[in-house]
């Protein structure tokens, strides 16, 4: 991993838990709304779609870390062969967040289908 340019490359196995990427990505887009710092915002929006579009959930529910594809795009994830499929730690509050995104984005419509299929997963089990 480079510090400098923000490369992990898919050789260094690098795993990232679930819930503080979406963290992360969240608070980094308030803190760019606040900045005035429309690119910046694009970018953690650019990230958290991505994230949203990872592989690897089952039945709505989300595995509790993230890999790197061998691609070596940060911003392309799938999640591990070693995750959980689990609403408890390492990925609990990334539910929450999905459905704070939406908020922060004001709210309009219905949340995000990632909301609703978690939601109707937990209500099936």
């Amino acid at each position: 991993a480079s510090l400098r340019d923000g490369v992990v490359t898919p050789s260094t196995g690098a795993t990232c838990g679930t819930a503080p990427a979406g963290t992360l990505l969240l608070e980094f887009r308030a803190v760019a709304r606040l900045a005035g710092r429309p690119d910046l915002e694009e970018l953690a929006m650019r990230s958290w779609r991505a994230l949203g579009k990872a592989a690897g959930r089952r039945k709505g529910l989300t595995p509790s870390k993230l890999k790197m594809t061998p691609s070596g795009c940060a911003a392309q994830f799938v999640f591990g062969n070693q995750s959980k499929l689990t609403v408890g730690s390492g990925v609990d509050s990334y539910y929450e967040y999905l459905l704070k995104g939406w908020l922060q984005e004001g709210g309009g419509g219905k949340p995000p289908k990632t909301w609703s299929d978690a939601v109707d997963a937990v209500d099936a089990n």
